[in-house]
Formats: C-alpha cells, structure tokens, sequence
C-alpha cells in the first residue's frame, strides 16, 4: 500500500505537469497558427472538426476508460480492446470519407471535404495511441505517459506551424494532427513494451466494452452538445465568422479550461473521503466553489477588461472582430464556471449516470439558442450561448437538489464573493479605462499589465473585506488560507535558488 501511495503522487504529479505543458505548446502553436492563417482557415478547420471530433469518439465508445480498470498484465485485454477499436475506426473513416460532399453543401469553402478526408484518415493511427497509452496508465507509469504526450504535442505543433508558414493554409492544421497522431502511436508503443498481436478474445472484448458503453452516451452527447454551435455558425454565417467565433469562444474559455478543468481528479476521492457525511459535503462544496470561483471570475473580469489588447497582442489586428464576441462570451464562461463546480459535485457523489440526460437536453437547447441566436451576427451567437449556460445551470442545480444535501442556497453561498469582486474589478476597470501609453506592443502590455493590477489589486481588496466582515464564511477564510500557503512556498522556493 506504501508502494501504491508513493506511486500514485508521483502520477499525480506528472498528470498535471503533463497537462501545463501540452497547454504551454498548444497555447504558443494557437498564437503562431493565428498570425500566419486567417480567420477563415481556422474556421473551415472548425466546421470540419465539429463532425469530425463526434466520428472519432465512437471509435473510443469508452474502450481507453474500461482499460484502465483491467489488470496491467492482461495483455488478451489489450489487443482485443485495441481490434476493436481499430474496426471502429475503419468504419469511421468511411463515414467521414463518404459524408463529406454531402456536409460541405453546407458551408461556403470549398477545401471542406478534402480536409475532412484528410482529418479522418487519422482515425487509423489512433487506436494503437489509446491502447499503448492506457497500458501505461494503468500500470501507473503516468511518467512514461506523459512524455509521449509532451513529445506529440512539441512536434504536432512545430510541423503545423511550419506547414502554415510555407502556405499551407487550413491543411496545416492536418499536418500538425498527422505528426503528432504518428509520433504518439510508435512513441507510445516503444514506451510501453506493448506491440498489437493477432489476438482476440470476444470475452474480453465484450467485458471491456460493457463497462466502456455504459460512459459513452453521455460523452457523445457532450461532444455533440459541444460542437452543434460551430456546426450551425458555420452553416450559417460562414467560415469566416466561425473563425472569428471560435477564437472568441476558446478565449473566453480559457480561464475555465485551466483553472476548472484539472480539479476533476481532485474532486472525486475528496469528496469520496467524506462518505455519507451531508453536513461535510455541503461545506466542502462551498469551500470549493468560493476558492474555484473567485480565482476564475477574477480571471475573466481581466479578460473582460483585456480582450482587445489580448487578442491584438497576441494574434494581430486581423482578429479584433472577435473582440465583442469574447466579452459576451466571458459572461457565458462564469456562468459555466459554477455548471462546472456542480457537474464535478454531483459526478463525485455518484450521480453521473443522472447527467447523461442534461447533456442531451443540453445538445437541444443549445441548437435552439445559437439558431435564434444567429438572427443577430456573432454577438447574438454569444448571447445564445449564456442563455443556454443559465438553462444547463438551473437544470444541473435541480438534479443536485434533488439528489444532494447541496441546495441552491448553498451554491449562492460559495457563488457571491467571487461576483462581488469580480464585478467590482469589471465595473473600476471599465469605468476607468486605461489607453494605450504607447504605440504598438509596448502599449498593449502596458495597458495587459494596468488590467491585472486592477483586477488583483481591487478582487483581493473586496475579498479581504468580505473576510472581514463575513467572519463565519468559511470558503472565504479558505481561499485567504490557501493565498497565504502559496506565498510561503513561494517565498522558499525564491530563497532556495538564491
């Protein structure tokens, strides 16, 4: 059990310092990819992802989950797993192949159904990634795993910007995808000792594809859910505006991406610890979201403030268009913060399998918000997408109602300071604006730079004062606690290397 411990920080570990890498690259390769493509190579590139990221999941239909649940030495498992997957992606890649002309009516490019043709022959090299990759994981070497990870990502991202600068437009994009699926594919393999035998046990299959099924439902569905606004953007604006849109929309994600989306593996054996406990989990969930949220909401109330020196900073003039989309957007994101914190709840107290139906309410509604929402341009768009996060939220704050201690007073309770100081960063930030002090780049840090020192300075002022006179909030007193540990470390590490 010693062993097991000691191996199980160490994967931690290199979870997330695999997770902060690939994010550094791609974010690095995003910036590189948006000065040299335009708006409407990213957004021909959207369009064909949206049908072809829901194809590539049923591949998966939850095989490289179950693995992970089956003994590492259980090598039938792996190679039957693997054909299966491989089958999968034949079929796949068919549909993809002979769908294309079809879907591409829909769109204004005509590079859609050569793209989609070349995305879906990746399909081919995935299945041996998932399988070697998993084999991996589920011996704990998350080491391993990771620097396979690290070392696709660095040269998908090196090959795609290098085709777009010698002209290759949207199709670098394929390159990159291409040299990263191969390099994961025969990189993993090599790490893993695992090669694909002509094995195959129906058992095994059947065995991993019960327990794979019963998650795929409810991924697909969010894939779907994810998607059906770029599917319909792109039908009906074009692919220039869905670049526009999909720059705006990972933008004003970002701060929930990587300040929300690794807590998952957190979350769940914490609240696992605390057993049939109501009174516990009620609290431990408004420590969460007053932490999470506040620490998120800051970040999109800079976002707020920042999304035109942002954008114009990092990916040039030629994207300022996107600019009203992402403040709009950034609305939508904190909502979906706090629809986040409750999925990430109730998932960890046993209620995943009741989500599944949100996520098929959720692909409906928002296919209605961004269809109405399309009447008004990309903002109108924008504004769909926050009425379709309000619905998913109340609807995920009445399943956790029902089924949980947590309530709605509880969610407002672990919801309110970090609005409040966002909101009053947001509100002194835009009323009093700082222009650009000096031409170019120069100014536009500056003007980054005054933005965070309002937003920080302001949000924590709010925060201390809240803590002062709200004594008895926990959460709070929480993120005060954990403001003071990470200074302290911080401290010592500077101390350490000087």
């Amino acid at each position: 059990m010693k062993d097991l411990g000691a191996r199980f920080r160490k994967g931690a570990a290199w979870v997330y310092i695999q997770g902060w890498v690939v994010t550094a690259i791609s974010f690095a390769g995003g910036v590189a990819m948006a000065r040299l493509l335009d708006p409407a190579d990213f957004g021909v590139f959207a369009a064909v992802t949206a049908f072809t990221s829901v194809l590539a999941h049923q591949l998966q239909l939850g095989v490289p989950e179950a693995l992970l649940r089956t003994h590492e030495d259980d090598v039938l498992a792996l190679d039957s797993a693997f054909w299966t997957m491989q089958v999968l992606a034949v079929v796949c890649f068919a549909l993809a192949w002979l769908a294309a002309p079809a879907l591409a009516q829909a769109y204004d490019d005509p590079r859609f159904v050569a793209l989609m043709r070349v995305l879906a022959a990746l399909f081919l090299l995935q299945p041996a990634a998932y399988a070697a990759m998993a084999h991996m994981r589920r011996a704990m070497r998350h080491d391993r795993a990771a620097k396979v990870a690290v070392s696709s990502s660095v040269l998908g991202v090196a090959s795609g910007v290098t085709a777009a600068a010698m002209g290759a437009g949207a199709f670098a994009f394929a390159v990159g995808g291409a040299t990263s699926g191969l390099t994961m594919s025969v990189m993993a393999m090599w790490r893993s000792g695992w090669r694909p035998g002509i094995r195959f046990e129906w058992g095994k299959a059947k065995a991993v594809l019960g327990y794979g099924l019963r998650l795929h439902l409810g991924n697909t569905l969010s894939v779907a859910s994810d998607k059906v606004d770029t599917m319909l953007v792109g039908g009906g604006a074009g692919t220039v505006a869905l670049g526009y849109y999909n720059r705006a929309l990972s933008t004003a994600r970002m701060p929930v991406r990587e300040l929300l989306g690794r807590l998952y593996t957190v979350v769940l054996p914490a609240f696992g610890r605390l057993g049939g406990s109501e009174e516990r989990s009620r609290r431990a969930y408004k420590k969460m979201a007053t932490v999470v949220g506040a620490s998120v909401l800051l970040a999109l109330s800079w976002l707020w403030l920042s999304a035109e020196p942002f954008i114009t900073l990092l990916y040039g003039k030629k994207w300022v268009p996107a600019v009203p989309a992402i403040r709009i957007l950034v609305i939508a994101a904190a909502i979906g913060t706090f629809r986040g914190l409750l999925g990430m709840y109730a998932s960890a107290v046993g209620l995943a399998g009741r989500r599944a139906w949100l996520e098929g309410v959720g692909l409906v509604v928002t296919a209605i918000a961004v269809a109405v929402g399309l009447r008004g341009g990309l903002e109108g768009v924008a504004w769909g997408i926050v009425c379709r996060n309000a619905v998913m939220l109340a609807l995920m704050l009445e399943l956790v109602r029902r089924h949980t201690a947590v309530g709605p007073r509880d969610v407002w309770a672990g919801a309110w300071p970090g609005i409040l100081a966002a909101g009053a960063a947001a509100a002194v930030g835009s009323a009093f604006p700082v222009g650009l002090a000096a031409p170019g780049w120069e100014g536009e840090l500056m003007a980054l730079g005054h933005n965070a020192a309002v937003t920080i300075g302001l949000g924590m002022a709010v925060l201390a004062a809240i803590r002062a006179v709200a004594k008895s909030h926990e959460g709070v007193q929480a993120l005060f606690e954990l403001t003071r540990l990470g200074a302290s470390r911080m401290r010592r590490l500077v101390r350490s290397t000087a």
